[in-house]
């Protein structure tokens, strides 16, 4: 049953395929499992740091309220406008400020 044309024999084609096909059935697998460990892990991680977000959450709403009296504070006292230009912080009803070249 030796082939000439160097090509193997049906049963030999016929094993391979089915090793191959196995292969990477396993290796899909293994991918499929290592990414939903890892969608895993992450979701924790965003769980675990919701309270943190919170937090934050309401220290930028603590800012933006003293960013707010800065600037009203400024559209008040004329002099405090260089300040607040400094830093990017322009009163009400004023327009942008131009702000200095470093």
């Amino acid at each position: 049953m030796n082939d000439e044309s160097g090509s193997p024999s049906p049963r030999v084609s016929s094993a391979l395929v089915r090793e191959m096909r196995l292969q990477l059935l396993l290796a899909a697998s293994l991918v499929t499992l290592f990414i939903a460990r890892q969608a895993w892990m992450q979701h924790g991680a965003v769980v675990a740091s919701r309270p943190n977000v919170e937090k934050l959450r309401a220290e930028l709403a603590k800012m933006n309220g003293i960013r707010d009296a800065f600037a009203r504070f400024g559209g008040d006292h004329k002099g405090f406008v260089p300040i607040l230009n400094k830093y990017g912080i322009q009163p009400p009803g004023a327009s942008t400020p131009i702000l200095p070249r470093q």
